[in-house]
């Protein structure tokens, strides 16, 4: 039997799903991460419910909900536990009720905006980020399904028995800040620590708000600091660090009324 498949309709494209491993061989206690990229033509399938299944050579299969972090339509987990040594299988299943696609081909960025820089001791602002409406750049189309088979990878040096704990993290977070990039980036730890004592982690996925003053500097105009993090466990093993942020404290210059606008102000 001969099974041929077509798309409903020659004017759209279909929606394609393409499946990898971070690696096509690991060695344990490196983790893995599964990624499965959903697309429609040029533009990413978002809100999509995707489901890895990972199989082994011997066990039960793995199975994974894939999370699309990014909204740009790969969706993406690490993969830290491992029945054993040996080649594994990995499958996709990918269904959506419904199909939400940008209007256009070009990808929408979640580059940081930056709203100004200091040059010379002054600060510079840059044009203003025209605001985007997500009902506007999206359009919804009937639902589907697929199913994607992805290449298989090996697994060395898995031990016998109960594995322990050596994947980071997160029970905490651990955030420092300086007033140089190059010092969080080389010397983490030597710089200036956040108190952190009343912030909880949410679970993997999860928007999280958490507001701090920065006492160890002298915050006067136009000071520039930056702030980085890392993710700590129960047993004391760190993530690797974040990206580093930045952040500038700049009081606008004060305005004075004269006599003439108090004046004005009074007859108007």
């Amino acid at each position: 039997m001969t099974v041929t498949s077509r798309a409903a309709n020659s004017t759209i494209p279909p929606v394609a799903v393409k499946t990898r491993m971070s690696k096509d061989i690991n060695y344990y206690p490196s983790a893995m991460v599964v990624y499965v990229q959903v697309s429609h033509g040029f533009s990413p399938v978002l809100g999509a419910s995707v489901t890895a299944v990972i199989s082994p050579e011997n066990g039960d299969p793995i199975s994974l909900e894939l999370l699309d972090n990014g909204n740009d339509g790969i969706y993406s987990k690490y993969l830290f536990s491992f029945p054993g040594s040996g080649r594994y299988s990995l499958k996709a299943h990918v269904q959506a009720n419904r199909t939400i696609v940008p209007q256009t081909a070009k990808l929408w960025s979640h580059a940081m905006y930056i709203p100004g820089y200091v040059e010379n001791g002054k600060l510079k602002m840059n044009p203003s980020r025209s605001p985007a409406i997500k009902s506007d750049i999206q359009v919804r189309r009937g639902g589907f399904h697929r199913t994607a088979v992805g290449e298989s990878f090996i697994i060395s040096a898995v031990p016998m028995g109960p594995h322990a704990d050596v994947f980071p993290p997160s029970a905490s977070y651990e955030i420092r800040i300086s007033e140089s990039p190059l010092e969080l980036r080389g010397s983490f730890y030597k710089t200036g620590l956040v108190n952190t004592s009343t912030l909880s982690p949410q679970h993997a996925g999860c928007k999280e708000i958490f507001a701090f003053k920065p006492e160890a500097f002298t915050t006067g105009n136009i000071t520039i600091i930056y702030v980085a993090m890392c993710a700590v466990d129960d047993v004391f093993l760190h993530s690797e660090l974040s990206n580093i942020a930045q952040a500038v404290k700049f009081v606008p210059p004060m305005v004075y009324p004269t006599a003439n606008m108090e004046f004005q102000q009074y007859c108007y």
